[in-house]
């Protein structure tokens, strides 16, 4: 029986794309800008052929230039090819929101009503900028299609827990990305949405890691995909983030992390 790890993880909003060893997390209704490797926002605010871009007519969606300190930049319209200077929110990091002003300068209010943090792939600074909003584990992973943009999601979470992951808002589900070449080095384990509602348990046919339920992920085989056990392929029975007594922990060679299955 041959069985791959999917790392393909789907859209905040609904929308995903199937793939193994890749990475592929959106936040809109549709589509995909692939806005991969952008240059740091700071120093650069495109990234490849433009992809990139957060200076806008009037001001900046990101670093704020252009508005007074009491304002925010905000997007105008579906894609946010305009801009103006609004209200400043006081809503920061996953907090709850209507409406782009109820957030902080840099941040937008996702499609599931939460504060997101905006940000360039490859500027995880910006993410981790704590004075601007930010937080330690922050990562710009998740891309935003409406305004070409990403937003910040956050890395380290424990993918083994039913509850209390480290994630919050948005993206509550906590992702094994071991041995994704889409996520910056290091990175084991992501928070982003779920895809399924409600979430899959143990044996449910999935497509993506977070068509299933805290703690489970989407394994592939011949046979079909199917959600399995999160564990540590370490781990011998009794520890710790092992599988249980006649599982075998599969996971990416190389990888730390894998799910739970049958030894074929």
């Amino acid at each position: 029986m041959k069985l791959s790890y999917l790392l393909a993880l789907a859209s905040l909003a609904g929308a995903g794309v199937a793939c193994t060893g890749r990475t592929t997390l959106t936040l809109a209704d549709s589509g995909s800008i692939g806005a991969d490797d952008a240059s740091d926002a700071q120093a650069a605010e495109t990234g490849p052929n433009g992809a990139c871009v957060a200076s806008r007519p009037l001001c900046n969606l990101i670093t704020n230039e252009g508005c007074e300190a009491n304002r925010a930049c905000r997007p105008l319209g579906t894609n946010g090819a305009n801009t103006s200077c609004q209200n400043r929110g006081v809503q920061g990091w996953s907090s709850p929101c209507t409406r782009h002003t109820d957030c902080l300068p840099g941040f937008i209010c996702s499609p599931k009503d939460f504060c997101e943090k905006l940000c360039c792939i490859g500027d995880d600074r910006s993410c981790q900028d704590t004075s601007a909003g930010g937080r330690a584990r922050g990562v710009c992973a998740i891309t935003y299609n409406d305004l070409t943009l990403s937003t910040c999601t956050e890395s380290g979470c424990d993918p083994f827990v039913a509850s209390n992951t480290g994630c919050s808002g948005s993206n509550p589900y906590c992702s094994i990305v071991d041995g994704s070449t889409e996520v910056p080095a290091g990175v084991t384990t992501l928070c982003v949405g779920f895809h399924q509602d409600p979430p899959l348990g143990e044996g449910g046919t999935c497509r993506f890691n977070n068509d299933c339920r805290l703690g489970f992920g989407c394994l592939s085989s011949t046979s079909g995909n199917s959600c399995r056990r999160n564990c540590e392929q370490r781990a011998v029975t009794g520890q710790p983030h092992a599988c249980p007594v006649g599982y075998l922990c599969m996971g990416m060679p190389g990888a730390t992390y894998g799910h739970c299955i049958v030894p074929p």
